[in-house]
């Protein structure tokens, strides 16, 4: 019965649209040549309103899928091996020439093997619910997503709204079940020229989590991460947990064309993000508040088909405190940047021939006040991507990528250099495609491999 559960649930499978997993694993390549990867709105800031000008994707489609994903090279924390199932539904419909519907729908069960967290997405909240064992959460996830574009002469009005629930258990002890609920909605306003896609985006957002778990003396204890390294153990029977973050959203942004094939895109984005943890059987003195600032600005120039350049920043500024007291447990402001370079050839044997250079520089200022943990570190990073597409048949298309790459002061390392190269490719062959990617990490004198492999069927 299992087994057959299990064919089912594949066959009725899903994740992430095709194409979108194509660009992914062909390493996020700025100009690789897909109909999810044109230079718009809509492929490159997710503004649905830019489905007026990428027309090109109009349709109706199933997608069935699994995906697995070996991963020693992880954050503590997280996962170091999911295994998913999942199916989703999307529908882009044009209904008349001023009005478009876009939406979709997913369902997913999963497999995590973590190490201590009991949540499924441990570095989302400021707080984190662990405990001493390690094992598998297992559970399933349903997502939902609809809009609709209004367009009146040159302005284009489209209201978004979201909603996703999860599900989670621990397969052993403490046996932790884990609810959350995320309730979205934004409404953003375009203009639109030949020349000129202009948007204005703003939102807001709920995320509620519930965390409930029944223990015995002999069982693992129960932790609540308060700060880098600091916990508050919880000693009762029964532990109920509840976190709920409130969130808002302000997008501003534009691509401009010009006459020449040449074209510039800005965006700027601020979230600000409120969150709020308790649990009754504590005192309210461990109940925790925290705040986190994030503001992101990308400018990308696109020279012609063949030549691309994008340069981004972000700045975050976040703090944990006490519930009664303005008692801060932590506090970080964490800088990023970067640069890529894309080129692409079409020339001989290196027709459909990429290569992408990155820089990225991270300044990272983190404060431990409990703990009396401190520490700045300035992380710098280097790859470069090749890729080259195939196509073999009017059915058969083939991708391959190659990567190398080096870590000076990583932080996710423990602050050690490290170096890294990877081999990927997508195959697809009619309403079939499989992709995976294959990386080897060296830090110091050992090495580690990761492993990343996708499967799925699309049916229009």
């Amino acid at each position: 019965m299992r087994i057959k559960l299990f064919l089912l649930i594949f066959i009725l499978s899903i994740i992430i649209r095709a194409n979108e997993k194509r660009i992914f694993f062909t390493g996020g390549i700025l100009n690789f040549d897909d109909s999810e990867n044109d230079f718009n709105i809509e492929d490159y800031y997710d503004i649905s309103s830019g489905i007026f000008v990428d027309t090109n994707y109009l349709k109706k489609m199933i997608e069935t899928g699994y995906y697995y994903d070996y991963n020693p090279v992880h954050r503590f924390y997280n996962p170091y091996n999911v295994n998913r199932l999942s199916i989703s539904y999307l529908q882009r419909t044009k209904i008349n020439d001023k009005l478009f519907f876009n939406g979709r729908f997913e369902v997913d069960n999963s497999d995590l093997k973590m190490k201590h967290s009991l949540e499924i997405n441990p570095y989302d909240m400021p707080f984190l619910f662990t405990d001493t064992t390690s094992g598998s959460l297992g559970g399933n996830r349903f997502y939902l997503n609809n809009s609709v574009s209004y367009k009146i002469k040159k302005i284009v009005i489209s209201p978004e709204v979201s909603y996703g629930i999860s599900n989670f258990l621990k397969d052993n002890y403490v046996k932790a079940e884990t609810f959350n609920i995320l309730f979205s909605y934004y409404i953003c306003f375009t203009y639109l020229t030949d020349k000129n896609e202009i948007f204005v985006k703003i939102g807001s957002g709920l995320k509620k989590s519930k965390l409930v778990a029944v223990k015995e003396l002999s069982n693992p204890e129960v932790f609540i991460k308060l700060g880098e390294n600091v916990f508050k153990k919880r000693t009762s029977s029964s532990f109920n947990g509840f976190e709920k973050n409130d969130f808002n959203v302000f997008d501003i942004g534009f691509i401009h064309n010009f006459n020449n094939g040449k074209a510039i895109g800005s965006k700027i984005s601020y979230i600000y993000n409120k969150y709020k943890i308790w649990d009754g059987k504590l005192s309210k003195n461990y109940w925790g508040l925290a705040s986190i600032d994030s503001i992101f600005y990308d400018f990308t120039f696109k020279y012609d088909d063949n030549i691309m350049s994008r340069i981004y920043y972000s700045y975050s500024n976040n703090w944990t405190r006490s519930y009664d007291y303005n008692f801060l447990y932590q506090e970080e402001v964490l800088k990023k940047g970067g640069f890529s370079l894309s080129l692409k050839i079409d020339k001989g044997i290196l027709t459909n021939y990429y290569n992408q250079l990155n820089f990225a520089y991270t300044d990272d200022k983190y404060s431990d006040y409990i703990g009396s943990f401190f520490y700045r570190k300035r992380e710098v990073s280097f790859s470069n991507t090749v890729a080259v597409n195939r196509k073999i048949t009017e059915f058969l298309d083939i991708d391959v990528a190659f990567n190398v790459g080096y870590i000076k002061n990583s932080k996710f390392f423990d602050f050690n250099d490290v170096r890294y190269s990877g081999i990927s490719s997508v195959v697809r062959w009619g309403i079939y495609m499989v992709g995976f990617k294959y990386d080897i990490y060296f830090i110091n004198s050992s090495f580690c491999n990761k492993f990343m492999f996708n499967v799925s069927l699309n049916f229009n």
